[in-house]
């Protein structure tokens, strides 16, 4: 008979912060400056793209624009996703671009990893702009509640009331996309 471990948050948070600053988000709630947007009380980070920054332009009549989103949800250690991926090499035709959509259940492994990069995302106090990446948000739900940060790259533009740190948003992605997979 398989053994089921139980990951807890509140654990995985604290080892994530040691050496990375104090994680004194609730969940959803706001976090200070270089603080994790993680808390104890987080269920759900959703790591978001709605398309758009520097790159080719897609055709008339594609169903999608490279939007992405990834939903991990820190209680049942599942991961979903939704990414709208090119399939074949012809960028001129609409067919060519379509939605995946999956869903599945992390390794233990994985959800530790998964949740540590989660609470390495910090809150930033940048309040440049920059003009070549996709927009990009980061949603984090739980017991107080759910707040949307943005992308500090896009932070001049004011769109958000809190923004996170790029390169972690980013990391954050790349972790998640390489576990968007049916094993």
């Amino acid at each position: 008979m398989a053994r089921h471990r139980v990951l807890d948050v509140s654990v995985v948070v604290a080892l994530a912060s040691i050496g990375l600053g104090a994680c004194s988000s609730q969940g959803g709630g706001t976090a200070g400056t270089n603080e994790s947007v993680v808390g104890a009380g987080t269920s759900h980070v959703v790591w978001k793209t709605d398309g758009g920054g520097f790159g080719p332009q897609l055709p008339a009549g594609a169903s999608c624009h490279y939007e992405a989103s990834y939903d991990l949800d820190l209680g049942d250690g599942s991961l979903g996703w939704s990414i709208c991926k090119m399939t074949g090499t012809d960028f001129n035709d609409p067919a060519a671009f379509s939605t995946v959509v999956g869903w599945r259940t992390l390794t233990f492994a994985e959800r530790t990893h998964a949740i540590a990069t989660a609470a390495a995302v910090k809150v930033s106090n940048v309040t440049t702009c920059g003009a070549d990446l996709d927009s990009r948000s980061l949603v984090v739900e739980g017991t107080a509640g759910s707040i949307t940060y943005g992308d500090d790259f896009y932070a001049c533009e004011k769109l958000f009331d809190q923004y996170v740190y790029t390169a972690q948003l980013e990391s954050l992605r790349e972790v998640l996309d390489g576990m968007a997979h049916n094993p």
